[in-house]
């Protein structure tokens, strides 16, 4: 870095990894004093204040408006970061060139792509749910050059992780969608919402390529679901589209939320056997809680004293939080 001598270094970063950042920070400000820092992504929206110390500029949300003003001169106080309403005109993601580096020497047969950002919902435990943006979603046509280039910088890609919040949601996209993606060699990885997805969108999920679709659960109480996580779906349309996900013949995963310390032993129990109910091709997907700043949940927990604020994510360094667990069937005991 010190030979190429930037002006600028921007860094995007995510909570579990803030205390890395803050050793690249260290280096930055020793090695290249006159560089301006720009940080951005999911820790500073959730808690800007807190990363002022440690960068020249601090990105709230959509960054590309925030990234034109400064790098050109302008200024810009960190709390107004336009959101884009058009993801259509934003340029794909550069891979290739000396500028890039894989992380592995083989090219990757599989990558994560997104379609939409902002989210529907307000989980309680969500970091989508502090910018509380509604969906803007690209269009198929770009989508598809997009996807088109991507396969272009690396041949061997067979599968797409689709890390949209929810991407089953839209039934005349989706059926634009089928239409460009059906026989395309390509598989997909995706989410919805038992709240919206139908049969008819998972008949034409399937025949797009799309082989697994993940659901969000979270817990099997009703008290814990509604007056804790802030889910809006009911535990009885779960289950309704857990066996339409089975009958069309995609894999169905169901994520719950594990290690919550306002779940009682009869809310566990509600769990067990919520699980047991779904149909037996099920992968669940066990998560801890995550206290991330800003959101709901993380004010809850630590108003009532069931966490410290050294528990809260950004204070110590978290790589890896989850178990999946295929065809999991609970018995009785």
């Amino acid at each position: 870095m010190q030979d190429i001598n930037p002006d600028f270094i921007g860094v995007s970063v995510r909570s579990p990894v803030f205390p890395m950042y803050l050793a690249l920070y260290g280096a930055i400000r020793q090695h290249l004093p006159e560089c301006k820092i720009i940080i951005g992504g999911a820790h500073p929206t959730g808690d800007p204040e807190g990363c002022k110390p440690y960068a020249d500029y601090v990105v709230v949300g959509d960054g590309e408006w925030a990234m034109t003003y400064i790098l050109e001169g302008g200024k810009y106080y960190g709390s107004g970061s336009l959101p884009f309403t058009d993801l259509d005109i934003l340029p794909f993601q550069y891979y290739g060139g000396d500028t890039y580096a894989l992380a592995k020497p083989k090219p990757p047969e599989r990558m994560s792509v997104y379609t939409t950002r902002g989210c529907s919902y307000s989980c309680s435990y969500c970091q989508e749910s502090i910018l509380k943006r509604k969906p803007v979603r690209k269009s198929v046509r770009y989508f598809k050059e997009e996807v088109d280039y991507y396969r272009t910088v690396f041949p061997g890609l067979t599968t797409l992780t689709i890390t949209d919040p929810s991407f089953i949601y839209d039934l005349e996209w989706l059926e634009e969608f089928m239409f460009e993606f059906k026989g395309s060699g390509l598989n997909f990885w995706c989410a919805g919402h038992a709240q919206v997805v139908t049969s008819e969108m998972l008949e034409l999920a399937k025949a797009a390529g799309v082989k697994s679709i993940r659901i969000g659960v979270q817990s099997g109480s009703k008290y814990i679901r509604e007056t804790i996580f802030n889910r809006k779906e009911t535990l009885e349309q779960v289950l309704d589209v857990a066996h339409k996900i089975k009958d069309v013949g995609i894999t169905g995963q169901y994520d719950f939320i594990i290690d919550n310390p306002f779940d009682t032993p009869e809310s566990l129990s509600d769990t067990r056997h919520f699980i047991k109910r779904l149909p037996q091709t099920s992968m669940i997907n066990k998560f801890e809680l995550r206290y991330w700043p800003g959101t709901e949940i993380t004010a809850k927990a630590l108003k009532l004293g069931y966490i410290m604020p050294d528990d809260v994510e950004g204070n110590f360094i978290r790589l890896g939080n989850w178990v999946y667990l295929y065809r999991l069937i609970m018995g009785e005991k």
